[in-house]
């Protein structure tokens, strides 16, 4: 059936059979949020505890908008610069989507922390239907430890952090 324009619908609609939603319109969100503390001393990838994921696209064509934000401390010992990295892989892999980097500068002391909250958004472009994990990953470079969830005085809501999945209609 045609409607007029003007035409106001009211009741249930059963898309069963499928919908068409037009390109740019978000189908379906998913969030998480932690306040688990991680602390990782590690020069090699970590997996963040239950910074973890899963959606499972409606459509091959869609794309998955990635956002994470990241409560973390960074601790420095000796007169050393500290780095820290942070990233999001999919499905476990080793390749990391999306990453960052924060980094304390030598200030010529022992114990020097940098609090940071870090936010990273990307579209992904997975072309599947079938159900897609990120993951957060970390690891300290150099220095003391790395951690998350600890950014203010481990006091939350400033000790949260959450990963936001968005599928996008294409």
């Amino acid at each position: 059936a045609t409607a007029a324009a003007g035409f106001t619908f009211s009741g249930t609609l059963n898309a069963s059979s499928g919908l068409t939603t037009p390109a740019g319109h978000i189908i379906q969100v998913k969030d998480v949020t932690s306040t688990t503390k991680l602390t990782t001393s590690s020069a090699s990838w970590s997996a963040a505890g239950d910074l973890t994921l899963s959606i499972t696209p409606k459509f091959a064509t869609s794309k998955i908008l990635v956002s994470y934000f990241l409560s973390t401390r960074t601790y420095r010992s000796g007169s050393h610069d500290s780095q820290s990295r942070f990233g999001i892989s999919r499905d476990g892999g080793t390749t990391i989507l999306i990453g960052t980097q924060t980094r304390s500068y030598d200030y010529g002391g022992s114990g020097i922390i940098v609090n940071n909250g870090l936010a990273k958004s990307f579209l992904d472009s997975p072309n599947t239907t079938s159900q897609i994990t990120y993951q957060v990953y970390f690891y300290h470079a150099t220095g003391s430890n790395t951690e998350i969830n600890t950014y203010g005085n481990n006091n939350p809501p400033s000790d949260e952090s959450s990963i936001v999945l968005m599928e996008i209609a294409q």
